[in-house]
C-alpha cells in the first residue's frame, strides 16, 4: 500500500514539472534519394515539366517586399520564405513533401498560432 501511495504521489508530481507551453515545430524532408521503374520514367518527365509549368516563381519576391508580407506574424514569415525556396526546386517527389506542409500548416494553425513548419 506504502508503495502504491509513493508511485502515485511521484505519479502527481510529475505533471507540474512538464511542459507549460506547447508550440509545435515541424521540420518536413524531402527524400534525398528515389529509386522508380523505368517504365515510368516518361509519365515523370512529363508530370515534372507540368509542374516546372505551373510555377509562379515571378510572383515571389514581390510577395516576400510586399507591405502585406512584413505585417504578417514572424512564424508565417518563415514559413511562406520556407515555401518560396523549396518551391524553386519542385518535382514529382519533392511535391508530396511540399503538399504535406500545406496540409499540416491548414490542419494545425488554429490550434497552435506559433506554429513553424520548414521544408
Amino acid at each position: 500500500m506504502k508503495n502504491k501511495l509513493l508511485l502515485f504521489a511521484f505519479l502527481f508530481s510529475l505533471s507540474f514539472y512538464g511542459q507549460k507551453k506547447f508550440e509545435p515545430q515541424i521540420l518536413i524532408l524531402t527524400p534525398f534519394s528515389v529509386k522508380s521503374d523505368k517504365d515510368f520514367n516518361r509519365e515523370i518527365t512529363e508530370i515534372n515539366d507540368r509542374i516546372k509549368e505551373n510555377q509562379n516563381s515571378e510572383q515571389g519576391p514581390e510577395y516576400l517586399n510586399s507591405p502585406d508580407f512584413k505585417n504578417q506574424p514572424e512564424n508565417i514569415q518563415k514559413m511562406i520564405k520556407s515555401e518560396f525556396e523549396f518551391s524553386k526546386n519542385l518535382n514529382i517527389y519533392s511535391n508530396v513533401s511540399y503538399i504535406s506542409e500545406q496540409f499540416l500548416a491548414y490542419k494545425f494553425f488554429e490550434k497552435f498560432p506559433n506554429l513553424l513548419i520548414s521544408l
